[in-house]
């Protein structure tokens, strides 16, 4: 704990040194948008973006499952990593703004550490901040408590902006927060019903609304708007993917970035009453060994399901988490451990193991197996 908090003083230490050079950068944009929270930042992130670009020259990055820098023509660039990922990225973002030119700049949070958030938030000192919303995550770096992790978000709210957030539960403390850095909340409740009918399934209209709200107060009308970022949900890989095969029939649907429990709980709950033939609910959890905390959440809740026929656990917390589900109360005859083997031919593994009318749900995380998985679904799909 002593050597990862004297790590962390002197990254402080040494990014603080990049604090002058980097709002020389930052200064010269006019907007800048700091996009944070646990669910739908990249999504909000690219939305607000492709908004933003039917009148402005913008430039944007999403940190997610792929980093990626979006240029002012709407072109995507995947940013290559030497190692871990570190805040320095962002400033080098800004920098690259502020060379291109561009007169609005759009950066989803990468930090987890609260120290870091509050560095990046500090340093970009953006004009619009916003909160998607705040759920069990990352217990790890952010605390481990639900109102810990709340705090952490919170304690990044920049002074003299206009913080817009969708976090129903935790208002109170968002507004506490930002009343004492002189900034105002807007709550976002729902998208509005002149456009909530034309949005496409399986899109969360809530991030479309942040998205547009934010153009809005960036001078871009929302008809303007709607219309490039439907053009980006369109453009994006449907998360369920369908199989007839053997006599079977398999309905898989990717929920890999969907990371806690309320949000998997909700994830289900939509797609199930999309298919009322369904006959069986399967479970692949993907886990890490770095987001222990994460993978015993999930078992958890797995064990306790009583709609679930089986689970499939892959990833690198397997033993832990299958000792975990079966305690919780599930049959341990009905949980699968995948190899390297089974990972990368999927969709046979599935026949061996579903129903003839399945629907399969991919929870827990995307990296490593979860990207396997779905290149392995996606090549089988043709």
């Amino acid at each position: 704990m002593l050597i990862t908090i004297c790590a962390l003083v002197i990254a402080i230490s040494l990014l603080s040194v990049e604090e002058f050079v980097v709002k020389k950068h930052i200064g010269r944009i006019q907007l800048r948008i700091h996009v944070n929270g646990t669910r739908g930042k990249s999504s909000v992130t690219e939305y607000i973006a492709a908004g933003l670009r039917t009148q402005k020259k913008v430039l944007a990055k999403i940190t997610g499952i792929k980093p990626t820098i979006i240029y002012p023509d709407g072109k995507h660039e995947i940013i290559k990593r030497n190692g871990r990922a570190r805040v320095q990225e962002q400033f080098n973002i800004a920098n690259l703004a502020s060379k291109l030119f561009v007169n609005s700049l759009v950066l989803e949070c990468m930090s987890i550490l609260p120290e870091l958030q509050k560095l990046e938030s500090r340093l970009l000192s953006p004009h619009i901040y916003i909160i998607t919303n705040i759920r069990d995550d990352h217990s790890e770096e952010m605390g481990a408590t639900l109102l810990e992790q709340a705090e952490a978000i919170c304690s990044a709210i920049p002074s003299n902006c206009i913080v817009l957030t969708s976090e129903e539960h935790f208002y109170p403390l968002i507004n506490k927060y930002a009343l004492k850095k002189n900034s105002e909340v807007i709550m976002i409740n729902s998208l509005n019903e002149k456009y909530s009918s034309i949005v496409p399934e399986g899109t969360f209209s809530i991030n479309i609304a942040l998205a547009l709200e934010t153009c809005r107060l960036a001078g871009v009308t929302e008809d303007s708007a709607i219309n490039n970022i439907l053009e980006v949900i369109k453009n994006k890989p449907n998360p369920l993917i369908e199989f007839s095969t053997n006599k079977k029939k398999i309905r898989f649907v990717d929920g890999f970035a969907v990371n806690d429990v309320p949000s998997a709980e909700d994830f289900i709950k939509y797609w199930k009453n999309k298919f009322v033939d369904i006959e069986e609910v399967y479970i692949i959890l993907n886990t890490r060994n770095d987001r222990p905390i994460r993978s015993l959440q999930f078992a958890r809740w797995i064990g306790s399901l009583k709609s679930i026929s089986k689970v499939i656990i892959t990833g690198t917390h397997i033993p832990r988490t299958r000792k975990e589900i079966v305690k919780s109360g599930f049959d341990k005859n009905k949980i699968y451990s995948w190899k390297n083997s089974q990972v990368n031919s999927s969709l046979n593994s599935l026949n061996e193991i579903v129903g003839k009318n399945a629907l399969v749900f991919g929870l827990g995380n995307i990296a490593g197996d979860g990207f396997v998985i779905l290149e392995s679904l996606y090549k089988s799909k043709g």
